[in-house]
């Protein structure tokens, strides 16, 4: 029931999405989320098939760590996105009680696959996101590949209308 609506798309191998979480989204989730003035729905929006398998993976986690994880991986993607990724991806998951058996299983599972791409499909031809973040904040589209400071002033903005 938070007055102003924010929507991220992001791709788990995006540097862009990594860095926004990195250095913009520490305070927007606590100045804003989590005040509860701000509602944030994070879609899934993989650019690679890397991220496609590592969002597949993701699914498996635990709801109510999900989150943490989501952030865990954007802040570790230097670490896990090479040649070994699914090792790297392992090795995350371990700290939420997946092991490397589960991790494979979650990596292969082809309706899920299919399910995160064909609503990536949607989103781009309905809202016509073509890139990784981007970000929709009370409706009004921001790319923030381009300008990723532009996304607090907009939730400013969005509340002093309010």
């Amino acid at each position: 029931d938070a007055p102003v609506v924010m929507i991220e798309y992001a791709s788990l191998t995006c540097t862009d999405s990594s860095a926004f979480n990195a250095v913009h989204w520490p305070s927007i989730k606590a100045d804003f989320v989590d005040t509860g003035k701000v509602r944030f729905i994070f879609r899934e929006f993989p650019l690679d098939n890397l991220a496609l398998r590592a969002f597949m993976i993701l699914r498996c986690v635990p709801e109510d760590r999900y989150f943490a994880t989501l952030d865990r991986i954007l802040n570790e993607q230097n670490a896990w996105r090479n040649k070994d990724a699914i090792k790297g991806l392992a090795r995350i998951m371990g700290t939420v009680g997946i092991d490397e058996q589960e991790v494979q299983a979650c990596a292969n599972d082809k309706g899920v696959g299919k399910e995160i791409f064909e609503t990536q499909q949607a989103n781009m031809k309905q809202f016509e996101v073509k890139t990784t973040p981007t970000f929709f904040v009370a409706g009004q589209q921001l790319d923030g590949k381009i300008n990723p400071a532009s996304i607090r002033p907009a939730i400013e903005a969005s509340l002093a209308v309010l």
